[in-house]
């Protein structure tokens, strides 16, 4: 697993070449409905309208952890700014849900589990004055669930929604986005 995120960050890194004054750029953002810190790196390749990058978001409730985000884009004018869609391929490692103190309704041995998934979106990044950049991205996503480990057999007694609605309705929900702020360079 570690040998595969290496090499899927290598690729992403040794292919940044320098297209027009584009080298790359760094944004992040904060997930207010996910409770997510959202950090991203963007790079140019060969041509100067693709591009490839990483996201890494860390979500802070339910099943919390790192999601990776390796993407590529296709910008409709300049990788500098603009319209653009992107495709990206999802792997991550996440506690199963909730904790001892926080769930007095079931107890859960805290584990973690590995996720993936991929996901396709369009967005569009302005670039204010030489160096910073908002951007605004829209995902629909599809993402492999947690396995959860339960203590006892009282799982789905007293809850509203069970462990896999829960899960879509949290991290693991088809539609994502963000608005990010970063320095373009």
């Amino acid at each position: 697993m570690k040998k595969i995120i290496l090499a899927l960050a290598l690729v992403a890194l040794t292919l940044g070449i320098n297209a027009q004054n584009f080298k790359g750029n760094v944004s992040a953002s904060y997930g207010i409905l996910k409770q997510s810190i959202i950090i991203q790196y963007e790079t140019a390749t060969i041509n100067d309208r693709v591009s490839l990058g990483v996201n890494m978001n860390y979500y802070l409730q339910d099943w919390k952890g790192p999601l990776f985000n390796y993407f590529v884009r296709g910008y409709k004018s300049s990788i500098e700014e603009g319209f653009f869609l992107q495709a990206s391929a999802t792997i991550g490692n996440l506690t199963t849900l909730g904790d001892a103190e926080e769930d007095l309704i079931r107890t859960i041995e805290n584990k973690r589990s590995f996720v993936y998934g991929g996901e396709f979106g369009m967005g569009r990044k302005y670039l204010i004055g030489k160096h910073f950049t908002v951007e605004a991205l829209i995902t629909l996503r599809v993402l492999s669930r947690p396995n959860n480990r339960y203590s006892d057999g009282q799982y789905n007694q007293g809850l509203i929604f069970d462990d896999k609605t829960m899960w879509l309705m949290s991290t693991g929900t088809p539609i994502g986005g963000h608005v990010a702020v970063g320095y373009q360079f």
